[in-house]
């Protein structure tokens, strides 16, 4: 019965054992990338809002965090930017957010580059593992199409000549 039990257990242990090996390994990866309309259309004047899915603005690594970014624009040349980060301690919704902002603004029909340094660090300690580049265009054009304001805006005036044409002709018949 006892070697059943310490069988049992031994079992036991080598199943949770690669699962509790890899508990640690919470790399920093780049979740998503927000601006207003896509990242072709980026306006001269917008942050790039990066999202991580780790802290990444705790004071423990906000100061190494701040040198991991460089911006470049299609012709190689450094641009001047802010690394923007809230503070976790006040606000836990900005813990995986860093926001870059030109320090001018983007020149319409420029690409740019933001390099994010595999050196970027978590709260937690681990590293982000790999150099990534996000490529924007600034344009500031915001991409067309129907949106639920055109479509009230275009009914509004329909019903209001409608009600208009309509209206004067039963008056003019009496």
């Amino acid at each position: 019965m006892k070697r059943m039990f310490f069988a049992l257990i031994a079992v036991v242990l080598l199943m949770t054992g690669p699962v509790m090996a890899g508990a640690g390994d919470n790399q920093v990866t780049l979740d998503k990338v927000e601006v207003s309309a896509d990242l072709e259309n980026v306006d001269p004047g917008e942050n790039v809002v990066l999202h991580f899915t780790s802290n990444v603005v705790n004071m423990k690594v906000k100061n190494h965090n701040m040198e991991c970014f460089s911006v470049k624009d299609e012709a190689g040349n450094d641009v001047a930017f802010n690394v923007l980060m809230g503070d976790d301690q006040v606000d836990r919704d900005v813990r995986r957010i860093i926001e870059i902002q030109p320090v001018d603004v983007w020149q319409e029909g420029t690409s740019y580059e933001i390099l994010i340094s595999k050196e970027l660090k978590g709260k937690n300690g681990t590293a982000f593992g790999e150099d990534q580049i996000v490529s924007f265009t600034a344009t500031g054009k915001k991409p067309g199409g129907i949106t639920l304001e055109k479509v009230f805006i275009a009914l509004g005036v329909f019903v209001l000549f409608g009600g208009a044409v309509f209206g004067f002709r039963k008056r003019n018949k009496s």
